[in-house]
């Protein structure tokens, strides 16, 4: 199962999120060397951000290798509605992880059952998506929640820990993870403050502190609440600069299947039995062979004395080399793709500005990718073959890249190669 890596956030209102267009989340997300992203899209019973396409928004963020997993802030009156409410988003989504946020309406004694009953739902409806459960911090100070029902049915926890009105991340992290570690053995994703209230603001050097601590501590990834509100704050640039780089993951190679020792005794008998054969048939064709020269050789010496005298040989004209062939002026060339085992077609930060319409759409390039299936992914491997315009084009990073004839993106637009990543030919 593939888990969340590198630095991420939790995103609320989409319309607040770059007007919610697809394109411009994603590209900020990227940008900002995010490894995955949190998106609302349930809240209790009630389907969540309705106002945009978060289908599109899902697959923008999928598209620059952003893991996006969809999140709920359930109440516990209608655990199993809830529950259901969350299966049919997830699948209309298109999210690969869920979150469960789950806070003080489960404080009240007697919750465990609601929250068992929501969780049993939920893993029913989604038995192959990984489940994490965002909550409160330190554990000791709430006791009646009901921590183990919900993280008996996780495959993480993402506790928040929150230095509201403090500049103090680091200790409050540190006993975070002394805490849940007496809960559960589940890997453990913290979430850090990026916001402000009341006249109290995170700052960079809080959330520096918060990742530094949360990697040196040997966590998978940490994520911050939220995008909304970092977005127009310090603390944005400060985590977007912070290097933490994501994982790769690649699937283990296939297993070879092993052969009973007494399977792989018939099939070598079989073999050698094989070759036996061939070894007999071959013999025979040589004697068969050797009697039948032998036999023309009686006939001819017998004909010699009374056959006319054969005419001397007549060599026939050499007939002229063929030129080399000239290749034509191609009308596109074909590259070979050089750079890694395997690659896929992305968007990077250049944009090329269409001088008809004024529109401008993304240059894209090759990149070092993971096996994961992404929806309409140009995709290509080391080896490969693919046309483009003789025509070169210089980016604004002053990188050259080639236009590929025949291949387009999900919207039309035109994908480039770089033209240090190819080798040319006809």
């Amino acid at each position: 199962m593939k888990l969340l890596s590198g630095k991420g956030y939790f995103l609320w209102k989409l319309i607040n999120c770059h007007a919610g267009r697809p394109q411009e989340i994603a590209a900020a997300a990227y940008a900002a060397g995010l490894g995955h992203a949190l998106v609302k899209i349930a809240d209790g019973v009630w389907r969540y951000n309705i106002a945009v396409d978060l289908p599109a928004i899902v697959a923008a963020l999928q598209a620059y290798d952003i893991e996006v997993w969809g999140w709920q802030y359930i109440y516990g009156g209608s655990p199993s509605a809830e529950a259901q409410r969350a299966i049919s988003q997830i699948k209309a989504s298109g999210v690969t992880g869920f979150v469960v946020n789950a806070e003080r309406e489960f404080k009240a004694y007697g919750m465990g059952n609601a929250a068992t009953a929501y969780m049993q739902t939920l893993c029913s409806g989604v038995p192959d998506l990984p489940i994490a459960l965002s909550t409160y911090r330190f554990p000791s100070l709430h006791v009646p929640f009901p921590f183990a029902a919900f993280l008996k049915y996780c495959d993480l926890a993402m506790p928040q820990v929150y230095w509201l009105y403090s500049h103090d991340p680091l200790p409050q992290l540190v006993r975070t993870l002394a805490e849940y570690r007496q809960l559960t053995s589940l890997p453990i994703i913290p979430t850090g403050a990026a916001w402000k209230q009341n006249g109290w603001q995170s700052t960079p050097a809080d959330c520096s502190a918060f990742l530094q601590a949360a990697q040196s501590a040997g966590l998978p990834a940490a994520n911050f609440w939220s995008w909304d509100a970092s977005q127009s704050l310090p603390t944005w640039q400060a985590i977007a600069e912070y290097d933490w780089p994501v994982a790769v993951y690649e699937p283990a190679p296939p297993e070879e299947p092993e052969i009973p020792e007494e399977e792989m005794s018939e099939v070598l008998d079989k073999l050698n039995q094989v070759l036996a054969n061939q070894a007999m048939i071959l013999e025979k064709q040589a004697f068969n062979q050797g009697i039948v020269l032998e036999t023309l050789g009686i006939i001819v010496a017998a004909m010699d004395g009374n056959a006319p005298p054969a005419p001397p040989p007549v060599e026939p004209p050499a007939e002229p080399e063929p030129p080399a062939p000239v290749p034509p002026e191609p009308a596109a060339y074909l590259v070979r793709v050089t750079i890694s085992p395997r690659a896929n077609a992305r968007f990077i930060k250049s944009w090329k500005e269409n001088k008809n319409t004024g529109a401008k759409v993304p240059i894209m390039e090759i990149y070092p990718g993971d096996n994961s299936l992404v929806k309409d992914r140009i995709q290509f491997t080391v080896g490969d073959l693919v046309a483009v315009d003789p025509a070169k084009l210089r980016a604004d990073s002053g990188e050259v890249y080639l236009k590929l004839t025949g291949k387009r993106g999900r919207d039309g637009e035109a994908l480039y190669i770089r033209d240090d990543d190819c080798i040319k030919t006809w």
